[in-house]
């Protein structure tokens, strides 16, 4: 699906070198977004830039949970990209309680494709785009 409304814009994503972070760099590319991807993985944002081209996706290497990193890359982000319309906070802090060991899996959860991994990808873009174009209702996605 083509949301023209969203062609020219301008988007941060964090997160941006693997998993959905990369599926909506990608995602947003294909609808005409500029996409400043941010991730503390360099090569990963700058393979994405070199697939996609400077002027499509501006890779920049940046920590999350170093508040001035984040400053300067977002700073050089808007300036590449003459402003900013969209940010999407996907990356994830590496914190003990986030990790594999510390979740309890029941049998329904326990399950793991390339094809539901991909899947997951798709849908979670096109969410995202459904969004952004007015087509779905705005709402805060992580409610802890």
């Amino acid at each position: 699906m083509t949301y023209a409304e969203l062609q020219g814009r301008t988007a941060i994503v964090t997160g941006a070198a693997a998993g959905i972070g990369k599926a909506l760099t990608e995602a947003f590319v294909e609808q005409g977004i500029r996409v400043a991807a941010l991730d503390i993985d360099h090569a990963g944002v700058m393979a994405l830039q070199e697939s996609h081209g400077k002027d499509a996706v501006f890779g920049l290497k940046a920590d999350v949970s170093d508040p001035a990193s984040c400053q300067e890359q977002v700073a050089k982000a808007v300036s590449h990209l003459g402003g900013l319309d969209i940010l999407v906070n996907n990356a994830a802090l590496d914190h003990p309680l986030l990790r594999h060991e510390n979740f309890l899996c029941s049998p329904h959860m326990a399950w793991h494709s390339d094809e539901a991994e991909r899947d997951l990808k798709r849908s979670a873009a096109e969410e995202v785009l459904r969004v952004l174009s007015g087509e779905a209702p705005k709402y805060q996605v992580n409610r802890f």
